[in-house]
């Protein structure tokens, strides 16, 4: 009867170490799932255990981003802004894409996609990241934009988020 006991308890405890296992080796965002959407919903993770993979995937999306052939795509990488929180690193680098890239580079394309955010992303990019610029002076950020405020189209979001 003991040998029984020994080998049940046995059993369950070599079940629980591979289901163990088996749980930390899928990992989010892998194979298929190595997405954009996947780093979003998972993003402190993915930064935390997996930064190389983390890389990659921003990489890619910041590249399908700035390549403005889809609005969707663009907006999608501009929600990353609502995640971020209070990783400097990760600011620092979206900052910099948004500031001497899209701002300087691809202007319209950014007010486009930036249309199809909600209110907080629009906050965080144009209210907090816009409004104290790292790479550029406020004073050429407020030229840029400026320059789009005649525009109906974009008017009222510029305007709320300080423009003249």
């Amino acid at each position: 009867m003991k040998i029984g006991r020994f080998i049940c308890l046995s059993a369950v405890i070599a079940l629980s170490v591979a289901s163990y296992a088996h749980a930390r080796s899928e990992r989010p965002c892998s194979g298929k799932n190595e997405t954009l959407e996947c780093l979003k919903e998972n993003f402190s993770e993915i930064y935390d255990a997996q930064y190389f993979k983390f890389l990659m995937i921003i990489d890619k999306a910041q590249v399908a981003a700035l390549n403005c052939n889809s609005g969707e795509k663009t907006a999608v990488y501009l929600d990353v802004a609502s995640k971020i929180g209070r990783n400097l690193e990760v600011e620092d680098g979206f900052k910099d894409m948004l500031e001497t890239k899209f701002l300087k580079e691809k202007t319209v394309c950014l007010l486009d996609a930036l249309l199809l955010t909600n209110d907080n992303v629009q906050e965080i990019i144009l209210g907090k990241y816009l409004a104290k610029p790292r790479y550029i002076k406020k004073e050429e950020v407020d030229a840029i934009l400026s320059g789009y405020m005649g525009n109906e189209k974009y008017k009222e979001m510029l305007k709320r988020y300080g423009g003249k």
